[in-house]
């Protein structure tokens, strides 16, 4: 799976006219859709989709790894030895 994927609708072409794309938009409990994904490759970064043109948002995944990767470390404010253990 990729790092995240990119959206490259505008104001002028998303499925509600007048917003950029986002995620965490919803009407009716229905959430917005990309109209227009990048190419895959886009994906891999930010820095790739906003040289497109685009809006880049992180798969869950990847979103999952940076808060693992970015946990307290031992002897540091907010370790936890039985999470480490867990």
């Amino acid at each position: 799976a990729m790092p995240g994927s990119c959206c490259l609708d505008d104001p002028s072409t998303s499925e509600w006219f007048g917003y950029y794309y986002a995620t965490s938009v919803t009407y009716e409990g229905k959430p917005m859709e990309c109209q227009n994904t990048g190419p895959w490759h886009l994906g891999i970064s930010e820095e790739a989709c906003s040289n497109a043109g685009g809006r880049w948002f992180p798969s869950p995944c990847y979103t999952l790894q940076a808060c693992i990767n970015d946990r307290p470390a031992n002897g540091t404010q907010g370790y936890s030895p039985s999470f480490e253990q867990f």
